[in-house]
């Protein structure tokens, strides 16, 4: 397996957001015994609320499978059923929704997702978006904890030379 977030930072938040772009905030925690952690706030009482993130840094050989795994969890005050969902595009016409969509629970937890890319995947470009919906009177916090998108390298058969006897 190879790591395609190729940037600790980018996979781990432990100083940043590193090179991802959106709404959220980094908090150096420690929360719930995790530091370095992605935070989107639940605003109570408004709206439907989208709050979105792109990671823009990562390229994927086609045809491969590949894997994508987030640890994530929420401390709300005012519980609700914030949700997210994880997109995976290549920026010339080709997306891979993660599904199903993402709803954190407040015990901490790993979502795992598992997709290949196709055919006509643009290898050279691709980005990850994170799209979060608060569609209640959620009040609180959801954090993100770590990220890791790998795919599997092709293995080769390996002979061992044949001596013969003589």
């Amino acid at each position: 397996m190879i790591e395609a977030i190729i940037e600790a930072n980018d996979r781990n938040l432990d100083s940043s957001l590193g090179h991802w772009v959106g709404d959220p905030t980094w908090e150096p925690g420690p929360i719930h015994g995790y530091t370095g952690l992605m935070n989107f706030v639940c605003q109570p009482f408004g709206p439907n609320k989208i709050v979105s993130l792109t990671y823009p840094h990562f390229k994927l050989p086609k045809n491969r499978a590949c894997f994508f795994d987030i640890l994530s969890g929420k401390e709300l005050s005012v519980d609700g059923l914030p949700f997210w969902e994880i997109t995976i595009a290549d920026g010339l016409g080709v997306n891979i929704p993660l599904l199903p969509v993402h709803y954190p629970i407040t015990e901490w937890q790993h979502m795992y997702y598992a997709f290949a890319t196709p055919p006509e995947w643009n290898q050279e470009t691709g980005t990850i978006l994170l799209t979060v919906y608060n569609p209640d009177a959620a009040e609180g916090s959801i954090y993100i904890d770590a990220f890791s998108l790998q795919y599997e390298v092709p293995t080769k058969p390996q002979y061992l030379p044949l001596m013969g006897v003589g």
